[in-house]
């Protein structure tokens, strides 16, 4: 299966991301959907693995009301995404951070609007943990040590009330 995504300002809005294709959306909660076309399908099994929207912190206004205005996605073997219109047009951010080739398996957007990814080590990719700060720059936090370095980090949650409380599955 994919993954779902549904934008807390517009409930209507939701974005789901298959496996093997380019996330789709809907705007009337379900009703009719079409495909994102200024985001790329995966060509590998993960497909698009994370949609994301970050918190509350500004909403853009179109036809139908208010939606969140920055919304992330990860495709597998393409790169990271950012949109800060509301979903209108997508801009790859992974270059200056983990990379396009990152296995990306989890993500999430703290109370500060700071993206997080976790990344897995198959295939050669270096598994990681990064977080892509409000103003577009990114910052490798793996752990070191015998607890950290180069594994498998599959899963990642932030505290809604304290964004510098992060807790990583490996």
């Amino acid at each position: 299966g994919g993954r779902l995504a549904g934008d807390r300002v517009d409930s209507m809005l939701h974005y789901a991301a298959p496996l093997r294709e380019g996330p789709g959306a809907t705007r009337d909660a379900g009703g009719r959907w079409s495909n994102v076309q200024s985001a790329p399908a995966g060509t590998h099994l993960q497909g698009v693995n994370t949609v994301v929207f970050e918190p509350e912190r500004g909403s853009h206004t179109a036809s139908k009301g208010a939606r969140t205005k920055t919304i992330f996605t990860t495709v597998e073997q393409k790169g990271l995404f950012r949109s800060t219109d509301a979903g209108a047009t997508w801009t790859d951010i992974a270059s200056s951070g983990p990379g396009a080739a990152a296995k990306v398996r989890d993500a999430e957007v703290g109370p500060d609007g700071t993206y997080y990814v976790t990344c897995d080590n198959t295939e050669g990719a270096l598994g990681s943990v990064w977080k892509y700060s409000p103003d577009g720059k990114w910052q490798n936090i793996t752990p070191s040590g015998s607890q950290g370095g180069s594994q498998p980090y599959w899963d990642i949650a932030i505290d809604p009330a304290d964004g510098k409380r992060i807790v990583v599955l490996r």
